[in-house]
């Protein structure tokens, strides 16, 4: 089930307009949270008033499936210095809300098989299929495919919620797709191209309890 967290005044007539068109969705009215952080998840819209400090809030949550309400094409131009899916003029919002959260909608199902990453070029989906791993190194994170390997500033902590069980962190530098994994050791991993990724001490019995689980061990 998807959520969706309100951040603005008139928060409980948005929620009667949403919830007779969207019965499955939860609804969270949060007017704003001391730590939003705490808040974050991939499988959580936010609609952020950008009035009274929200557009500091969006940039903070820093969702792609973030609604953003405002009442000047100033606010519409500033929008753009958070991740959004959709602007709203609060004039008109209920003229486009239904458009905004089934936008919003849609972003979240592309995340369930794409990871979603933001380089110095912009923005882009990555087909989780084609990952084989990931690799933190000093202040940037290498997500290699099966065909080339991008670059982002994201920390892994950041990426591994958008990533399926098939994703093994063995390292606190590495996360593995099983689906590469060709055999696996005590201390290293070796995946179908030959490469080799190392499994620290500490992430040693997680990765083959989870190596395990995967193939019915």
């Amino acid at each position: 089930m998807y959520s969706l967290h309100i951040f603005d005044p008139e928060a409980n007539r948005i929620q009667r307009s949403i919830r007779a068109h969207f019965h499955d969705l939860f609804i969270i009215d949060t007017n704003p949270p001391i730590q939003p952080k705490t808040l974050i998840h991939p499988d959580t819209i936010y609609m952020i008033n950008m009035q009274q400090g929200g557009l500091a809030l969006a940039m903070q949550i820093d969702q792609p499936a973030t609604i953003l309400l405002g009442e000047t094409l100033n606010d519409a131009i500033e929008a753009y210095q958070a991740k959004h899916c959709f602007f709203i003029y609060r004039s008109l919002l209920d003229q486009y809300l239904i458009d905004g959260i089934s936008k919003a909608l849609a972003c979240l199902e592309q995340f369930r098989t794409h990871l979603p990453i933001w380089h110095k070029n912009g923005y882009e989906l990555i087909s989780l299929a084609s990952i084989t791993y990931l690799e933190r190194s000093g202040r940037m994170t290498y997500i290699h495919t099966s065909s080339q390997c991008f670059e982002t500033y994201q920390k892994l902590a950041n990426l591994q919620p958008y990533l399926s069980s098939s994703f093994v962190q063995c390292h606190h530098s590495f996360i593995v797709h099983s689906c590469y994994i060709a055999s696996f050791q005590r201390t290293q991993i070796k995946l179908t191209d030959g490469t080799t990724l190392p499994i620290s001490r500490s992430y040693a019995k997680t990765t083959k309890d989870s190596l395990h689980a995967l193939i019915h061990i």
